[in-house]
């Protein structure tokens, strides 16, 4: 069986108000109307400064947890759908070799650190596996540039996380899904997942890794 995975948007306004100053009188000068109309300048209000949107890649993550604490089994059930699906081991050896196209591979080879976990329900071939590794942000935008540019994957976002899965047909068949948040990279792959559950099983991993404390 082939082992699955895993702006400061700133207006400002300016306003220039002109004020009339009056020469001194001479005699003789005739005084304006009483009733001759007074310019007035209208005040003007800027608008409040809006609070900045914070973005992937703002945060940097240096700790990963291992798999006991990765993924809870209410978590992983809930993602997957799942209602029997339980963590099963730890993948010390997974490289990335396995994953589609060179460029996943070469970020994945380039990760400073890596987990990856094994799920899935006991006795059958229902499989997935879970990865987290931390990235460059060049290695992250590189990828997230080829997938966005393949008509292999299905695109989606959730919150500010891009997503991307896709269904492979070859051998038992699985889906697989890509989140990227902060510099991690967190890949959802499994015989049983849907490109949906894949990527929530994916976005649900990613955000509690960014979210943990460093």
């Amino acid at each position: 069986m082939r082992r699955t995975l895993p702006c400061l948007l700133g207006v400002v306004a300016i306003a220039v108000l002109a004020g009339c100053s009056s020469e001194p009188r001479t005699l003789g000068a005739i005084p304006a109307s009483p009733d001759a109309p007074t310019a007035s300048a209208s005040p003007t209000t800027s608008p409040p400064t809006p609070t900045p949107t914070p973005t992937p890649g703002e945060a940097t993550v240096t700790i990963l947890p291992d798999c006991a604490s990765l993924l809870t089994p209410d978590e992983i059930r809930s993602a997957t759908r799942a209602q029997n699906a339980e963590y099963l081991w730890a993948e010390d050896d997974f490289d990335g070799s396995f994953l589609p196209g060179p460029v996943a591979q070469q970020a994945f080879a380039s990760a400073s650190a890596a987990v990856t976990c094994t799920y899935g329900i006991p006795m059958t071939d229902a499989i997935a596996s879970v990865s987290v590794a931390l990235i460059s942000p060049a290695t992250s935008e590189n990828l997230i540039d080829a997938l966005s540019s393949s008509a292999r994957y299905t695109a989606t976002t959730h919150g500010d996380i891009p997503v991307f899965s896709m269904t492979i047909e070859e051998g038992l068949g699985s889906t697989i899904a890509y989140a990227f948040d902060a510099n991690v990279w967190a890949i959802a792959d499994g015989t049983f997942l849907s490109e949906e559950t894949a990527a929530s099983l994916a976005v649900t991993a990613i955000t509690g890794v960014v979210a943990a404390p460093q």
